[in-house]
Formats: C-alpha cells, sequence, structure tokens
C-alpha cells in the first residue's frame, strides 16, 4: 500500500490535472468571447485591434492598413470604448 505522502502527491497531481483541463475550457470560452467581440467591430476598427495585437506600433498599423496616424488612433479610441462597454455589460449580466 502506497504511503500516505505518495497518495496525497498522486491525489494533487490528479487534482491539478483536473483544475488545468477546466482552466482550459474556461481560456477557450474567453477567447471564443473575445474573439466576437472583436468581429463585432466596425472593419476599420478590427484590422486596427488585430493589426495591434499583432505588436505593430500605430505608424506601421497606419502604413499596413494605408490610413493616416490619426485615423489608427481614432479607430483605436472607438475599438477601446465599444469593447469596455462590451466587457462592462458581459459582468453585470454574468
Amino acid at each position: 500500500m502506497p504511503s500516505t505522502g505518495v497518495a496525497t502527491a498522486r491525489y494533487a497531481a490528479r487534482r491539478s490535472v483536473e483544475v488545468d483541463a477546466f482552466e482550459q475550457i474556461d481560456d477557450t470560452a474567453e477567447a471564443r468571447w473575445l474573439e466576437s467581440l472583436v468581429d463585432s467591430l466596425a472593419p476599420i476598427e478590427r484590422a486596427v485591434v488585430r493589426a495591434r495585437a499583432d505588436g505593430y506600433g500605430v505608424g506601421e498599423t497606419a502604413e499596413r492598413l494605408n490610413l493616416t496616424y490619426k485615423a489608427v488612433e481614432g479607430a483605436l479610441t472607438r475599438a477601446r470604448r465599444k469593447l469596455r462597454a462590451k466587457t462592462r455589460e458581459r459582468g453585470t449580466h454574468q
């Protein structure tokens, strides 16, 4: 029969795997929800947010999308405002 310490370690490892699986499910659901939020943005806002998420700076994003620096800043501002409102909305309806 395994010692109590070994049994406890096995149980803890099994619980860790179970918790990790639940966290992964939660992360997947959260990622889908976030993707749906980005998809709900206007096309220019969506393109700007995705470019910034890919690590491009505002200037690089403007150049890549053939927009002015100010247009990118404005799209980011609008996108952030919309995303904040949607995340607040979700927080109050969970």
